[in-house]
C-alpha cells in the first residue's frame, strides 16, 4: 500500500469520527499459504486486468456509502517524501489502480492496487514497506499529511504484525492508533494497514474507525485474502 492511499484513507477517517473517542488495540491472528509468482511480462492490458481484479468492489462491501478514490500531484509529492526518508528510489509502476472508499458510521475502508514494473521491484517495495524505518516514515509523513487537513497529531503507533495471506508472495499489516486535536476537540482513530503481493502486483486495504474493536483484524485480513485471490486468478 502506498503512503498516498493510506493517507487519504487517515483523513477520512479523522473527517468521519465526529471527533469521537477511541479504545485500545486488538491482538493479532492470522492465515497461511503460500504461491509462486508470476512468472511472465505484463502487458499494460494485462497490469490494468490486475489491478481491477486487486481492489475492493461493492459486493466485497455491501451496504457500505461508496466514493471513487482521488490522486493528484500531492499524492505523488507524498509518496517522493515516504521513499525520501526510507533511503529508497520513487518506484514506478505499469499502471496504478486507486480504487473506491467505503464508508458506514464512523467506519472508513479503502483498498488500492499498484502494478510495479517487475517482479523484482514489487518486491523491494514490499521489503521497504516492512523495514525498520518505515513505522518512523508513516508517522512523519502521515503527520504532515493530516496536518494538512487542519488534525494537529499528538501520538502515533505504527505497529507490524507478521501475516501469510493465501495466495500472496508476500504480506504484512501495521496496527495503527492516532490521535490529535483538530478545531480544539480530540479525536481518536485506529486501524489497519494491510498489504499483499502477487507477482507484480501491490494489494492495499486500510481501515480507520474511532474504536479498534468496530473492525477488527481478522476481517481486515479477510478483506485483503479475497482481493488477493482474486487478483492471482485474473
Amino acid at each position: 500500500m502506498s503512503p498516498r492511499s493510506l493517507a487519504l484513507a487517515l483523513c477520512a477517517a479523522v473527517a468521519l469520527t465526529g471527533c469521537g473517542g477511541g479504545t485500545s488495540q486488538p491482538s493479532t491472528t492470522s492465515t497461511s499459504s503460500s504461491a509462486t509468482p508470476t512468472p511472465v511480462a505484463l502487458t499494460l492490458a494485462k497490469a490494468k486486468v490486475l489491478a481491477a481484479a486487486a481492489v475492493l468492489t461493492d459486493a466485497d462491501l455491501p451496504g457500505y456509502t461508496t466514493r471513487a478514490q482521488t490522486h493528484d500531484a500531492s499524492n505523488d509529492a507524498l509518496d517522493a517524501k515516504m521513499t525520501t526518508c526510507l533511503g529508497v528510489t520513487t518506484p514506478t509502476y505499469l499502471t496504478r489502480n486507486f480504487g473506491t472508499a467505503f464508508s458506514k458510521g464512523d467506519l472508513e475502508i479503502d483498498s488500492s492496487a499498484d502494478v510495479a514494473t517487475s517482479i523484482a521491484d514489487a518486491k523491494e517495495q514490499a521489503v521497504n514497506m516492512t523495514s525498520s524505518k518505515a513505522p518512523d516514515c508513516l508517522k512523519s509523513q502521515l503527520t504532515a499529511a493530516l496536518a494538512g487537513s487542519g488534525f494537529t497529531v499528538t501520538s502515533f503507533s505504527a505497529q507490524p504484525v507478521s501475516v501469510t495471506i493465501p495466495g500472496s508472495d508476500a504480506a504484512f499489516v501495521y496496527t495503527m492508533a492516532v490521535a490529535g486535536t483538530v478545531q480544539g476537540r480530540n479525536i481518536e482513530v485506529y486501524g489497519f494497514s494491510a498489504g499483499s503481493l502477487v507477482g507484480q502486483v501491490e494489494v492495499g486495504v486500510s481501515v480507520f474507525a474511532p474504536s479498534a474493536t468496530t473492525f477488527t483484524l481478522e476481517q481486515t485480513t479477510a478483506l485483503l485474502a479475497k482481493a488477493t485471490e482474486r487478483t492471482r486468478a485474473a
